[in-house]
């Protein structure tokens, strides 16, 4: 592979997006396999699957939710109730939707990490032409 830090910046955006493109679409096909892959599994019972040359296992996935309200007792006698808020998370779009951006913003703190994050367009927006 070409040394990426000699290539031309209008290269590397090109290749960034055929990139994208091509782990989109497998991202997409690999979807499939696995939903199939589950069905499969669920249906003979399988922990895994063998291929020719490869190996799939199939695990469980596990979800658990605390009720903060005993979380936060359970904490304070054990003296441990100033940490938890620092465990007590929420999700940020539901909690937007539900009391509206304007008072959301109020209580809200966003911080921004310029040059952190790319993406890749089929065209350039017509803002930049």
């Amino acid at each position: 592979m070409e040394d990426i830090i000699n290539q031309d910046t209008s290269a590397l955006v090109d290749r960034g997006y055929v990139l994208k493109v091509k782990i989109d679409t497998a991202e997409e096909e690999q979807d499939l396999i696995k939903a199939e892959l589950k069905q499969r599994a669920k249906k003979e019972k399988a922990g895994y699957f063998l291929g020719s040359k490869h190996f799939s296992q199939i695990s469980p996935t596990s979800s658990t939710v605390v009720d903060t309200e005993a979380l936060h007792k359970v904490m304070k006698k054990l003296g441990q109730a100033k940490e938890f808020w620092n465990l007590v998370t929420a999700k940020v779009k539901d909690a937007r939707d539900m009391l509206g951006e304007t008072v959301f913003d109020t209580i809200s703190k966003s911080d921004s990490f310029p040059y952190s994050k790319i993406s890749f367009k089929e065209k350039v927006p017509k803002k930049y032409q």
